[in-house]
């Protein structure tokens, strides 16, 4: 977060999380996605379901989608080329 971090992504494992942790990330408005989520995103990606729920649509970028469906793209004519 000092780095200047937006969101953390990915669960932390290795120990239990601090309530200390829990209050900064409140603080500072950051969203913490746990790691489950984020292979959610992947599949609705990569299987093309994307359904945003109404926050996604609100406080997301709406340039990344598309450049995940770049992405998505290259990725599928790779595979069958």
């Amino acid at each position: 977060m000092e780095a200047g971090a937006d969101i953390l992504v990915h669960s932390i494992e290795d120990k239990a999380v601090e309530p200390a942790l829990i209050q900064r990330l409140k603080a500072c408005h950051i969203p913490y996605i746990t790691t489950f989520m984020v292979h959610e995103g992947y599949r609705e990606v990569l299987g093309q379901e994307v359904e945003l729920s109404p926050i996604e649509q609100r406080r997301g970028d709406p340039q990344k989608p598309r450049l995940g469906a770049l992405a998505l793209e290259q990725h599928q004519r790779a595979i069958h080329d």
